[in-house]
């Protein structure tokens, strides 16, 4: 409730019922009104008119599913791809994927919620290169996995001080190009596939927090991992399909590790 000047608390308040605006105040006493184009503290958005559907609703609340902001990126070839996003504790946007310049490099970019670019990042190690997933460890590291597709060889890279650095010891031998990477309770998992299309096997190796192998868990021959996330346990939910051959047919194949392993 609004004083009048000069009026008590128990004066009538000021609003509808005598011509004035819906407002509030905030703890300084200045006025919030929605509806005034202005943005005030307590407001998601204010576009100054009461048209529904429009990305700013008459309560001053964004429309449900309105696409607040875009970004189209260009590198200097036809292959620029976005591969996987996150988004941190702090509310730190990232997504990864590669990036044409003399060749595919991985490409890391990190974003504000409201989507205003934070910095980039581009790794080129002499060959082609792109990035597939991300995780975020506990203490709030950032590794990206990915892969070099000419060498077979897997890449696993952690983001330390602004700089995005390639670790050694990823497998090697793979069948795909798509690495994928989860975080668990105590650090990480990378998912990487070897073999040919009739003996195709993954292979979920454990992190810790620090990027250090724990253990290697080598799926069933055919089972083709496409998704790991985190677990309600600490541990990781994989998916993909399972298939023995050419002419045999698929089947969803999905499961569960524990957070030990």
């Amino acid at each position: 409730v609004l004083e009048r000047d000069g009026g008590s608390p128990d004066d009538e308040a000021v609003g509808a019922d005598d011509g004035g605006d819906d407002s509030d105040s905030d703890e300084s006493g200045t006025a919030i009104t929605c509806g005034d184009g202005q943005l005030d503290e307590g407001e998601r958005c204010d576009d100054g008119n009461g048209e529904p559907g429009d990305g700013c609703e008459s309560d001053c609340t964004q429309t449900p599913g309105w696409l607040l902001w875009e970004q189209f990126v260009d590198g200097a070839g036809d292959d620029d791809a976005a591969r996987a996003v996150t988004v941190s504790a702090d509310g730190e946007i990232l997504v990864v994927g590669s990036m044409q310049t003399a060749g595919d490099d991985v490409w890391l970019r990190s974003l504000s919620a409201a989507g205003d670019v934070i910095e980039d990042h581009l790794v080129d190690l002499g060959d082609d290169e792109i990035g597939t997933a991300i995780a975020i460890v506990p203490d709030g590291t950032v590794y990206v996995a990915g892969a070099q597709p000419g060498a077979d060889v897997a890449l696993l890279l952690r983001r330390e001080g602004g700089e995005l650095l390639a670790m050694d010891g990823a497998p090697v031998d793979l069948t795909t190009s798509t690495v994928l990477a989860s975080p668990t309770a105590e650090g990480f998992v990378l998912v990487t596939h070897a073999g040919g299309f009739d003996t195709l096997a993954a292979t979920v190796r454990r992190h810790d927090g620090g990027g250090a192998v724990l253990a290697d868990l080598v799926q069933p021959t055919g089972v083709f991992m496409g998704a790991a996330i985190a677990g309600p346990d600490g541990g990781t939910i994989l998916g993909g399909g399972s298939f023995g051959g050419m002419g045999t047919a698929s089947t969803v194949w999905l499961g569960g590790l524990a957070s030990a392993g």
